[in-house]
């Protein structure tokens, strides 16, 4: 009994995300209904399009799983993306955008900032781009950061919409790729401010192979520790000139925060 009232309450949370009395009460209908559905197996999957008031603005996005309430949560009511040390930021990249909360998150804290967001799924990356029509400050691409230039294989789950280049599982697509180099200089970024990651496993290619690492004051993003040898300590080694912290939010998966001293 008590789980369930954690449910509740949990979803409660949520539902205080809406711009509206309305929204606030099919928000928290809509986490009921995605947490039973995938509970009970006969129970249709529905994609449900949802108002959010972020930061005092308001946006239109979907929810269809879990997962995205999990993320709902965390970057808009957790904030794990948070970045105290950053103001004003005028260039952001979000790697791994996924169905553009975190975009809409950033967009919404810093309307003045020119945002890239990437994602290679092509089921996520449609919804992405809904999710951020209106926001005239955000640029999409559709492609991975990998460790090679070109094209790479990417695994789509068959029990969530999660996609990864690391963890063979799925049906797997190949999808347009760039090192993490050869996109800053796409966009000609000679400075980023801010770069977010959630790229499924994909960080080793990133923390370890990113030669102009040193052109981004700060990053953060999840670390997923069952997908990746690296950790924390790894790359304090390799990057000494960065302050770096991490805090669990379950047993295998960090959200690790680095800046310039």
């Amino acid at each position: 009994m008590g789980k369930f009232f954690k449910w509740i309450g949990w979803f409660l949370l949520i539902s205080r995300l809406g711009d509206s009395v309305f929204s606030k009460v099919k928000l928290f209908f809509v986490a009921l209904y995605i947490s039973a559905s995938e509970l009970v197996p006969f129970l249709p999957r529905v994609e449900y399009r949802v108002t959010l008031s972020i930061y005092g603005k308001q946006h239109r996005a979907s929810v269809a799983s879990l997962h995205e309430l999990l993320l709902l949560k965390e970057i808009y009511i957790d904030k794990v993306y948070e970045c105290s040390e950053v103001t004003a930021p005028r260039l952001i990249i979000d790697l791994g955008s996924n169905v553009g909360f975190s975009v809409l998150y950033f967009a919404s804290l810093y309307p003045e900032a020119l945002i890239h967001a990437v994602e290679p799924s092509p089921r996520l990356y449609e919804r992405l781009v809904r999710a951020t029509s209106a926001c005239k400050n955000v640029v999409l691409h559709r492609l991975a950061i990998a460790e090679v230039d070109g094209e790479v294989s990417l695994f789509l789950s068959h029990n969530s919409l999660g996609a990864s280049v690391v963890r063979k599982e799925g049906t797997v697509i190949r999808v347009p790729a760039m090192r993490s180099d050869t996109f800053l200089e796409s966009i000609q970024a000679d400075k980023v401010d801010i770069l977010k990651f959630d790229i499924e496993g994909a960080e080793t290619a990133l923390l370890k192979g990113f030669k102009r690492f040193s052109a981004v004051y700060h990053l953060v993003g999840e670390m997923h520790y069952d997908r990746i040898s690296l950790r924390l300590a790894d790359v304090q080694a390799s990057y000494p000139e960065y302050e770096c912290n991490e805090k669990y939010i379950s047993s295998h998966r960090s959200i690790m925060s680095m800046h310039k001293k």
